[in-house]
C-alpha cells in the first residue's frame, strides 16, 4: 500500500513530503485476506506481529504513519464496494469541513 500510495502522490503532482505533518485524512476500501489466509495455512511459526501485520484497520495508520500525516486514518470493509464507499466518505468529509 505504500507503493501505491506513493505513486498516486506523484501521479497528481504532488511530492510525498509536501504532506508530512499535515491533516491529511486518509481513506481506503480493504476486503481481502489472501495473505492472512496463506500464512494460516502454510507457516507452522506465527511470526509475532502476525495480527497487526494483517489486520485491515492497520493499512491507513500505516500509511499515515510513514507518511506522517495528522488526520484520521480509516479503513472501510464494506465487501464489493468497500472503494465505493471510501470515495463516498472522503468526499462527504471535505463537504461537511
Amino acid at each position: 500500500m505504500l507503493e501505491l500510495t506513493w505513486g498516486c502522490i506523484e501521479d497528481a503532482g504532488y511530492a510525498p513530503s509536501q504532506f508530512a505533518g499535515s491533516d491529511t485524512w486518509f481513506y481506503i476500501g480493504v476486503c481481502n485476506y489472501d495473505y492472512k489466509e496463506l500464512l494460516d495455512k502454510y507457516r507452522e511459526d506465527i511470526p509475532r506481529h502476525f495480527l497487526s501485520g494483517t489486520a485491515n484497520a492497520m493499512i491507513p495508520n500505516r500509511v499515515s504513519y510513514y507518511y506522517n500525516l495528522h488526520g484520521p486514518s480509516v479503513s472501510i470493509d464494506t465487501a464489493c464496494s468497500s472503494s465505493l464507499v471510501a470515495v463516498h466518505n472522503a468526499v462527504k468529509s471535505i463537504r461537511l469541513r
